[in-house]
C-alpha cells in the first residue's frame, strides 16, 4: 500500500484493483508545498467559500481553474509518472475536478455523487474500464490523526458497510491516490460534528487539504468530469472556472494528459 521510489508499477496496479487506493512518500518538494501553502493564506482565503455545514470550515471548488500555484501541483512530473504506470501507458485525462479545503473534514462517503458522477452507466461498479482516481495531499503531517480512514477494498461495494476501516497515515510530502468508488471518510466523528456546528477547529492546526482526479480517457472519466464541473459551478457561481486556463492546457498537453474544459 506505500511505495517508494523506484515504483514497481504492477504492485501499484495491485494495490488499486484490490484495495482501491496506494500511498506515495516523498514526492512533493518543499517549494511546491510553500507555494500551495501560500495559497492558501492568499488566494484560497479570497475566493473560498464559507461552510454552513462544517463551522468555521471553508472550500474551493475548481481551485485549479482559479489558483495558478496548483497548476503546478496538476502538471507535477512525479505524480503523472506515476499515473502513467497506473493506467499502463495508455491515454488518460485530467478531469477538472479539484478541491482545495480549509478545516473541511467529512463523514463516511464515496466521490461517485451517489452514482450521478456516472450518469447512465449503472455498471461502473462492475466494469474494470472504470478508473477514476482522486489524488489528496494534505499540507502537514497527518500520521496519527488529521488524514484519510478508507475501508479496504470497498471501491468494488456500492453499499458503505463493506471493508476494513484502515487510518492512512501521511506526511506532508506524501500523496494519496484512492478511487473515486472508495469508501472514506476526514475526521467526522459526532463529537466533531458538534465542534463543527459550534465553529470550534476540531484539530489543533488549520487542516489544510487538496483533491484532483484523473481518469482513463472513456466514458466514465468523460460523465464524471462534466458532472463535477456542474457540480462546482453551482457551488461557486463563477462560469470562468468552466474553462481551463491556458497555461494548464498547454502544460497537460506537453505531458500527453487530455482534458475537457
Amino acid at each position: 500500500m506505500y511505495f517508494n521510489e523506484p515504483f514497481n508499477t504492477k504492485e501499484i496496479r495491485s494495490s488499486m484493483t484490490e484495495n482501491g487506493f496506494a500511498i506515495f512518500q516523498n514526492i512533493l518538494d518543499k517549494n511546491l508545498i510553500d507555494d500551495l501553502d501560500n495559497a492558501f493564506d492568499n488566494e484560497f482565503m479570497d475566493k473560498a467559500i464559507s461552510s454552513d455545514s462544517y463551522g468555521n470550515a471553508k472550500f474551493l471548488p475548481g481551485a485549479s481553474h482559479l489558483i495558478k500555484a496548483l497548476e503546478n501541483l496538476i502538471i507535477n512530473e512525479k505524480i503523472n509518472y506515476i499515473l502513467k504506470g497506473l493506467f499502463s501507458n495508455k491515454p488518460y485525462n485530467y478531469t477538472s475536478h479539484s478541491d482545495m479545503q480549509l478545516g473541511l473534514s467529512s463523514g463516511w462517503h464515496k466521490d461517485d455523487g451517489n452514482g450521478s458522477y456516472f450518469e447512465g452507466l449503472d455498471d461502473y461498479f462492475l466494469s474494470s474500464d472504470c478508473k477514476v482516481y482522486k489524488i489528496g495531499i494534505y499540507l502537514r503531517d497527518a500520521k496519527k490523526f488529521g488524514g484519510l480512514t478508507v475501508k479496504k477494498g470497498s471501491h468494488k461495494f456500492k453499499g458503505f458497510n463493506k471493508g476494513k476501516n484502515i487510518y492512512i497515515s501521511s506526511s506532508i510530502k506524501d500523496i494519496i491516490i484512492f478511487d473515486v468508488r472508495l469508501t472514506h471518510k476526514g475526521d467526522r466523528s459526532l463529537l466533531n460534528i458538534l465542534k463543527q456546528k459550534l465553529g470550534i477547529n476540531i484539530l489543533s492546526y488549520d487542516r489544510r487539504s487538496i483533491f484532483f482526479t484523473f481518469g482513463a480517457n472513456n466514458e466514465y472519466t468523460k460523465i464524471f468530469s462534466k458532472k463535477n464541473m456542474l457540480r462546482q459551478l453551482f457551488e461557486t457561481g463563477n462560469k470562468k472556472i468552466s474553462k481551463m486556463p491556458e497555461s494548464l492546457k498547454k502544460k497537460l498537453n506537453s505531458l500527453g494528459v487530455g482534458s475537457y474544459f
